[in-house]
């Protein structure tokens, strides 16, 4: 090289330089074993590597890959036959994506916006996927994709409570027959009666309409969360217009 010459700089990506503690975590666990997923009635098959559900933040999941916990851990072979397909897929892209938005490609956020023109059956389609993934979330402890898969998920209770009382019946229904009832609700139903507390508010909608008596009569707890979450709304109405 003459002197007249530069040296031309030695060029490092920067999201390696910055990313050095997710580059190695990558490395592990792409370098770790895989364990056989066998996912619902048609028992199909998906090899997940090992560390990501040691890492994944959930103990029984972590549990399901340790030799000397579960019999799981010792065959390398996990039964989630009891799982459909298409919700355990979701959980397997959110273990290794990390994160809501490019895992559940749900209309949630279109819902009720110009221009959609969804039917009644789609978004209860949508909801049902949704609340299948948050219930098998729940059953590892998976708290982050019980969080995400609940996003904007009220809105769209709401919408399907206005264009259609018999579907929203039903996925209200099947929300409350699949996760324990009590005096106070988990965050999946807090999401139901927060949507039937708008519904209400936006329909000045009385305990005597058809889909609120249905499911009242049949989830009775549900009454007095859903007037407590009404007097919570008109307290902060009246915080916002007083200032």
């Amino acid at each position: 090289m003459s002197d007249n010459e530069e040296e031309t700089p030695h060029w490092n990506p920067p999201v390696l330089r910055s990313s050095s503690r997710l580059s190695r975590v990558i490395a592990d666990t792409l370098s770790s074993k895989v364990v056989k997923v066998i996912l619902g009635d048609q028992q199909q098959t998906f090899h997940i590597h090992v560390n990501i559900l040691r890492n994944s933040g959930s103990p029984p999941l972590a549990a399901l890959v340790d030799p000397e916990k579960w019999k799981e851990g010792q065959d390398g072979i996990v039964d989630w036959t009891d799982c459909q397909s298409q919700v355990g897929l979701t959980i397997i892209q959110f273990l290794y994506l990390k994160h809501y938005d490019e895992t559940f490609h749900h209309d949630f956020q279109l819902i009720g916006t110009k221009g959609f023109e969804g039917s009644g059956e789609h978004v209860y389609n949508e909801l049902l996927h949704a609340v299948k993934v948050w219930i098998f979330a729940d059953k590892y402890l998976l708290e982050d994709v019980q969080t995400g898969v609940t996003k904007g998920m009220d809105k769209s209770l709401v919408w399907l409570a206005e264009k259609d009382k018999s579907y929203f019946s039903k996925i209200v229904k099947f929300i409350y027959s699949n996760t324990f009832a009590s005096e106070t609700p988990n965050t999946l139903q807090k999401v139901v009666v927060k949507a039937l507390a708008l519904y209400i508010q936006n329909q000045k909608a009385s305990s005597n309409s058809t889909v609120l008596h249905d499911i009242l009569q049949e989830f009775p707890s549900l009454g007095s969360q859903i007037c407590l979450k009404m007097e919570t709304m008109s307290r902060k109405r009246k915080r916002s217009v007083w200032g």
